[in-house]
């Protein structure tokens, strides 16, 4: 299943929460962010930004930096380089590189981006964090008075998946 930016999961009253991506990238930055004090991450992030010259309107430092990514792989950074895409998006080729491009004029890491993080780290704190494909997840556990959220293209799949009697995915009682 895919989770995304957690807006969901962190917005829903729940004694347990379980958020999965298939994308281990964007499953890693959420681990980062919940280990790593808060004040150390805002360090790092503005490091980050400093040392890489990135701003609203720099866009040749904007592509050096996704290179510089690219090469290390390093999860806040990959945050940083969202920060400063193009309508804030995660987009990767088939070589598991980040490719989207520049938000000039537009994307950046601003104060109000830094205080919704502040608030965003604070309740990410309790989420279980997987990356698995949603198929190879154990479902049976699922009870009534539980919320299981899926985007719906997910539960297309789901529905395809089980009409082809790959396997079955049935929800416990």
């Amino acid at each position: 299943m895919f989770c995304g930016g957690l807006d969901v999961t962190v917005n829903t009253p729940a004694n347990l929460k379980i958020a999965n991506d298939i994308n281990h990238f964007v499953i890693e930055i959420m681990e980062t962010l919940q280990k790593q004090d808060i004040t150390k991450t805002l360090d790092d992030i503005d490091k980050i930004i400093r040392e890489n010259n990135l701003s609203k309107d720099n866009k040749e430092s904007y592509y050096r930096f996704r290179d510089k990514y690219n090469n290390d792989k390093d999860p806040l950074s990959l945050y940083v380089l969202v920060c400063y895409s193009f309508n804030y998006q995660f987009r990767f080729n088939s070589n598991f590189d980040f490719n989207n491009s520049a938000g000039t004029n537009r994307s950046s890491f601003n104060g109000n981006m830094r205080n919704r993080l502040i608030k965003f780290v604070e309740k990410l704190k309790d989420i279980k964090l997987l990356s698995e494909d949603f198929k190879d997840l154990d479902l049976t556990s699922l009870r009534k008075k539980m919320i299981l959220y899926m985007q719906i293209h997910l539960i297309e799949l789901l529905l395809v998946h089980i009409m082809m009697g790959k396997e079955d995915l049935r929800v416990g009682p």
